[in-house]
């Protein structure tokens, strides 16, 4: 194996490794994975470069994030040409490989036709029978267990946004991998991971409980997180974090789209649509040329300022204001 191949796995498994690790690893695959990072240094290499795409994917309206997707880019440009066709995670991993959140110009004609498709991506949204809601991250899953004393709802897998419904008298629990997380009327999100649980409170305060009787409850105010590590039972690290680290951190509520193939026009015409109801200034195709360029790739459809940095970065496209209301979209000369 040459060392362009032995770079091209290495990056391929880095980008199927942070797929996984999103979606929540085993103690097995956590030990697997840890086995892959730290057999060769090009590992920990490509894992590197695919974590600051993953970063800057999770940071909308960053303005480094364009920077360090296009260094990114430079490392992956060579798999442009290929087509995947993948599902779940590994489909993210493509994304990474191939895109690296970029859209993916087709440079010369496949060898077999693939239809361009585009899938919606939302978080689940649940009502629960005392009228709380639940917001799930992809690949997450809950299952209430409610009682006339308590709202109790275990948190199986992935990540979840809850917002409570105030019942004073009946509170409100959610169980997660051994931790109990304890709620009356208030907004947090918990996430389950292999190595431990974490809770990001967003509105009110919460009292976190470890498993087993001997570490202290916690009480976690809004605008805190909150970290138990699972193999060493606790006890519960707390740390403020700032607004934006918040939304950096519930960057997966906003909506997003995983385009493949998908002709630029469309593309265009699917942010316009959440720009006009966020407010936000509207794309234009400059040259009718443009609307038929295939492009692949996951973009957030509700940060138009992002989408204008990543073309302008990663493609020949000019994007110019044209009063305040649109962003006119020309081949950069």
């Amino acid at each position: 194996m040459n060392a362009a191949t032995s770079r091209s796995a290495a990056d391929a498994a880095a980008a199927r490794w942070i797929a996984r690790r999103d979606a929540g690893l085993s103690a097995a695959d956590a030990a697997e994975f840890a086995r892959w990072r730290d057999a060769d240094p090009r590992h920990a290499a490509a894992l590197a470069r695919f974590e600051a795409v993953w970063s800057a994917l999770a940071r909308p309206g960053d303005p480094g994030g364009a920077a360090a997707l296009a260094r990114a880019y430079a490392t992956v440009r060579a798999t442009r040409r290929r087509r995947i066709a993948l599902a779940g995670g590994a489909a993210f991993a493509a994304v990474l490989v191939a895109a690296a959140w970029w859209p993916r110009f087709a440079p010369e004609p496949a060898p077999a036709p693939v239809a361009a498709s585009a899938v919606l991506l939302v978080p689940e949204r649940r009502t629960l029978p005392d009228g709380s809601t639940v917001e799930l991250k992809p690949g997450a899953e809950i299952a209430a267990e409610y009682s006339a004393a308590v709202r109790r709802v275990r948190l199986l897998r992935g990540e979840a946004l809850f917002f409570v419904a105030k019942q004073p008298a009946r509170p409100f629990i959610v169980a997660a991998g051994g931790i109990e997380i304890r709620a009356v009327g208030t907004a947090f999100a918990v996430e389950l991971a292999a190595a431990g649980v974490e809770i990001l409170v967003t509105e009110g305060r919460v009292a976190v409980q470890p498993a087993g009787a001997a570490p202290a409850t916690a009480i976690v105010g809004a605008g805190n997180r909150a970290r138990v590590d699972l193999a060493a039972g606790g006890p519960v690290a707390v740390a403020a974090v700032s607004a934006g680290e918040i939304d950096s951190r519930l960057a997966w509520r906003a909506p997003r789209a995983e385009f493949s193939g998908t002709p630029l026009g469309d593309v265009v015409a699917a942010v316009n649509r959440h720009a006009r109801r966020s407010g936000q200034p509207r794309f234009v195709l400059g040259d009718p040329a443009l609307a038929a360029v295939p492009l692949s790739g996951l973009f957030r459809l509700d940060d138009t300022a992002a989408f204008a940095r990543l073309l302008e970065a990663g493609f020949g496209i000019a994007v110019v204001p044209r009063g305040e209301d649109e962003l006119l979209l020309l081949p950069r000369r």
